[in-house]
């Protein structure tokens, strides 16, 4: 389907695009918000409020949710806003808009039992027609592929690059239809030289000529990677490379957009950059909320007749194991969500006593205090690390430094997962950085 011919609704609810290069430094990320949380969309509406220009989200992002949520806010803001979504994942919402499309499922590579991939030009249209149509506008900002290195599974590097190619010439067309105002890549691992067939990385001074071939005047204008106090690697220089992904990045005109600043990889762990002050959460926890849960299975399974002992379940087993010793609340949050909750209901078949439903939210309180205080201090210990190491000060919060520090190293925006007021309020500063 044509781009002119992409079905919108009648009365876009916000057209007003703000040129990329008016965007403010600080963009509002949009990797776990979701419409069905009104917190979410408070933070956003106070965020357009004291001055952040910027939204960052992609298709897959919650199964859509995040773009809705961005709809919704968009749809009582009256200023301009430069919006960035992302295709190639192929989340479930979208699936089913293909296949009602009648789009091949040959052309879909598997990514999980939810998740697949694809860059395809049919897959790339039917993704930007429903995040438009989600966020009920007829334009947006740009348009990025999202983690191309994922299109290596079972293709040759020169057949990904083709795939790239295609997909920005059909981009091209979008940008000279007004639907976006110029388009990106979104990588994990973007390099600095001409890369190697065996690997995943993505080659930026191949993907550069691609931009170069597809139009004299092409509108590939932006790149995004992960970039924060820890992982620094795109603006070094890393043979085979002459130079790093910043500086090239810079030199071909792109705007560079550092994601993740907050949530680093260290020594194969990942740590969160925040925190000062006092410890987050108990230094105990409540080891015996596990036990008042564990007791609850056992006499349901006795009850039922059910030929199972409690630690024959998986979940059970890394619960009386590992408890209190995740590292992340939100990581919490999504196994009690995707995990704790089937279990429970498939095992009470559907009928879940308040006595059961009390000791899940206990068991979840204790989970998630444990995670905030592990969390605290994997943080603290890296602070240290980077306070000797000069990269940061000791007298101010960590993570508006770990916020401004892209900033420094030639990247124009930071994107930041701000899901409360708050948050919102602490990293602010940020804003009037140019």
């Amino acid at each position: 389907m044509p781009v002119s011919q992409v079905n919108l609704r009648q009365e876009p609810a916000h057209c007003a695009v703000l040129p990329l290069d008016d965007a403010g430094p600080l963009g509002f990320g949009c990797y776990r918000v979701s419409a069905t949380r009104s917190a979410h969309a408070a933070a956003m509406k106070h965020a357009l409020d004291v001055g952040c220009t910027l939204i960052d989200t992609a298709g897959n992002y919650m199964d859509g949710q995040s773009e809705t949520l961005v709809g919704h806010v968009l749809r009582e803001w009256s200023g301009p806003v430069f919006t960035v979504t992302k295709a190639g994942y192929v989340a479930p919402a979208l699936r089913r808009e293909l296949s009602a499309l009648g789009v091949p499922e040959r052309l879909l590579s598997p990514r999980s039992a939810e998740s697949y991939y694809s860059l395809h030009v049919d897959v790339l249209r039917a993704s930007l027609r429903l995040s438009l149509s989600r966020m009920g506008v007829d334009r947006i900002g740009a348009l990025l592929l999202h983690n191309p290195e994922n299109a290596r599974a079972g293709a040759s590097a020169d057949d990904v690059y083709r795939h790239i190619g295609a997909a920005f010439e059909f981009l091209e067309e979008c940008v000279a239809r007004g639907v976006i105002q110029c388009y990106g890549l979104s990588s994990n691992s973007v390099v600095a030289h001409a890369g190697e067939d065996e690997s995943p990385e993505v080659s930026l001074p191949r993907v550069l000529a691609i931009a170069t071939a597809t139009s004299g005047s092409n509108a590939f204008r932006i790149l995004q990677t992960p970039f924060n106090l820890l992982e620094r690697d795109t603006a070094a220089v890393m043979p085979p490379a002459s130079t790093s992904v910043v500086d090239l990045g810079r030199t071909a005109g792109l705007t560079l957009m550092a994601n993740r600043p907050l949530n680093a990889f260290s020594n194969g762990a990942s740590v969160r950059l925040i925190g000062s002050g006092e410890p987050l959460g108990g230094t105990e926890g409540d080891i015996g909320a596990f036990e008042s849960f564990r007791l609850l299975i056992a006499t349901k399974l006795e009850q039922s007749g059910a030929d199972h002992a409690v630690y024959d379940f998986p979940l059970m087993r890394f619960f009386r194991d590992s408890w209190d010793k995740i590292h992340h609340p939100e990581l919490v949050d999504q196994i009690f969500e995707r995990q704790v909750s089937p279990f429970v209901v498939a095992l009470c078949e559907g009928n879940v006593s308040g006595d059961m439903a009390n000791a899940v939210r206990r068991l979840h309180a204790a989970c998630r205090s444990q995670a905030r205080h592990r969390m605290w201090h994997d943080s603290a210990d890296v602070r240290a690390r980077l306070v000797a190491e000069g990269l940061i000060s000791s007298d101010e919060d960590l993570a508006l430094q770990a916020c401004r520090f892209p900033l420094t190293q030639g990247f124009q925006h930071v994107l930041v997962g701000m899901r409360d007021a708050a948050y919102v309020d602490e990293l602010s500063p940020v804003l009037k950085m140019s």
